[in-house]
């Protein structure tokens, strides 16, 4: 008579496989979870599922990126390093931990960020290379140096939803579709343009961009009042297109470059 069910030895093979040689694992009656010291990876193996295991607290990072899950039903509910879903197949982070020290769900089907992690401790969340449309459901909580975003290779056409503004230190967001900054946060820029990227944009200039979320940030102004500054450095084509949602863009420029000029 086998010991274990084969579902259960299934788990078990799953959690020795993943978890380093100096960590280990337990499981904790009480709650049905399974608590990890140590680091946990299982890449690449064409992963579906996490086994039936319902992961509680990891004491590091939680690695099971470039393989085949839908779902992250059973992810931790907290992890103190990365934890990496990158290059599977999610359409949705429901069930994502609560909190983590750096985020990166890169490489999936995700179209909305909603039911990602709360908190990202060391601020590290990239999210490139999916079908977002909107950055809404970014982490809100507290992090330690500031929120650095890698929304790369998406199809984002606005920033409006992209929620705290006062947390992101560092905004990635290249290979996109952006036509306006309307409503983009003010970074806390450390080092000065280069704490922005939109490299590769399609419509706009990907420099045009980076001078106006720049000055955005700099001098603590609205997208408007920005363009109105900027007008003489930027094509009068990306002009356009940047004012497209506005009636008599003239006049609205010329009071905002006016607002500028005294804010």
């Amino acid at each position: 008579m086998a010991l274990f069910s084969k579902e259960q030895n299934e788990a078990i093979e799953f959690l020795m496989y993943g978890i380093s040689q100096q960590g280990g694992w337990e499981y904790d009656e009480e709650t049905d979870l399974v608590n990890v010291w140590g680091n946990f990876s299982y890449t690449g193996k064409g992963l579906k599922d996490f086994k039936g295991v319902k992961f509680g607290y990891v004491n590091g990072d939680f690695d099971c990126s470039n393989n085949e899950l839908t779902s992250l039903e059973g992810a931790p509910r907290s992890v103190e390093g990365l934890f990496n879903c990158a290059n599977n197949k999610l359409t949705s982070l429901e069930g994502s931990p609560r909190k983590v020290d750096n985020f990166n769900c890169s490489g999936n089907l995700l179209t909305s960020l909603e039911g990602g992690p709360d908190r990202v401790s060391i601020g590290k969340y990239k999210c490139s290379k999916n079908n977002l449309t909107s950055l809404k459901g970014l982490p809100t909580g507290e992090t330690n140096y500031g929120l650095k975003i890698d929304c790369s290779s998406n199809k984002l056409r606005s920033l409006e939803t992209v929620g705290d503004t006062e947390r992101i230190s560092e905004f990635i967001c290249r290979k996109n579709e952006i036509i306006s900054l309307d409503g983009a946060p003010l970074i806390k820029a450390y080092h000065g343009v280069e704490d922005f990227s939109y490299q590769g944009n399609k419509g706009i200039s990907g420099k045009t961009l980076e001078l106006i979320h720049f000055t955005m940030s700099s001098n603590n102004v609205s997208y408007l009042e920005a363009l109105g500054m900027l007008k003489p450095q930027i094509k009068e084509g990306d002009l356009k297109k940047l004012m497209s949602g506005y009636e008599n863009g003239d006049a609205v420029l010329k009071g905002a470059s006016l607002l500028g000029r005294f804010s």
